[in-house]
């Protein structure tokens, strides 16, 4: 996490770097900081179609249901055909969302 953190702050204009940060947190069970930094990396790159769906999986762990919802069907909207394991995956969960 200090590693992702450094690299955010020596280059804060790469949403990249903020999505492997929030990737990070989420990994390391920290939602809360997850949630922030996916949104920062959605906000800053809004055509990558990874960022909505751990913001999905983020959102779930954290218990807000509506904010799951709606970043797994973004996700959706998104996501090219290659990632036909997140898109089942993503499906699946907003099925069990409703």
């Amino acid at each position: 996490i200090q590693e992702r953190r450094r690299a955010v702050d020596a280059n804060p204009d790469d949403p990249s770097l903020v999505f492997d940060l929030g990737l990070t947190l989420a990994k390391a069970g920290q939602f809360a900081a997850a949630d922030t930094a996916l949104r920062t990396a959605m906000a800053a790159n809004q055509r990558d179609s990874r960022i909505p769906y751990y913001l999905g999986r983020v959102a779930e762990s954290l218990g807000h249901a509506d904010d799951a919802r709606e970043a797994y069907t973004r996700f959706l909207s998104l996501a090219p055909s290659r990632y036909e394991t997140q898109i089942q995956d993503a499906r699946r969960r907003l099925a069990a969302l409703h």
